[in-house]
């Protein structure tokens, strides 16, 4: 009851920020673009990325994902290939953290 709980003011508060996120699988690794309400970029955020695959945590990798242009962020993971969960956390000064979840699949 309680770790619901606390999911769903996490929830909450990350409505409450607007932020939206889009990942994509690269050759070279993740790449993820962060907005506000308005689609502006979101510049100066910490971001990781932790991979993982559906069925198992063989290979779960967590990168640091670095500012590659305002708004857009990347990180290199050589070698992937098929499906891999990825959960997105996403940081500003202050606030909440934004998380999101995505399914990605590389060749």
């Amino acid at each position: 009851g309680l770790i619901y709980n606390a999911e769903l003011e996490r929830q909450r508060a990350q409505t409450a920020l607007g932020w939206r996120a889009a990942a994509e699988a690269r050759a070279e690794g993740v790449a993820v673009v962060m907005q506000d309400r308005n689609g502006a970029p979101l510049r100066g955020l910490t971001v990781t990325a932790i991979l993982q695959r559906p069925a198992t945590e063989h290979g779960r990798t967590e990168l640091t994902l670095t500012e590659t242009a305002p708004g857009r962020y990347g990180g290199a993971k050589a070698g992937l290939s098929g499906v891999w969960d990825t959960r997105i956390e996403a940081r500003g000064d202050s606030g909440p953290a934004f998380i999101a979840e995505r399914r990605l699949t590389w060749p």
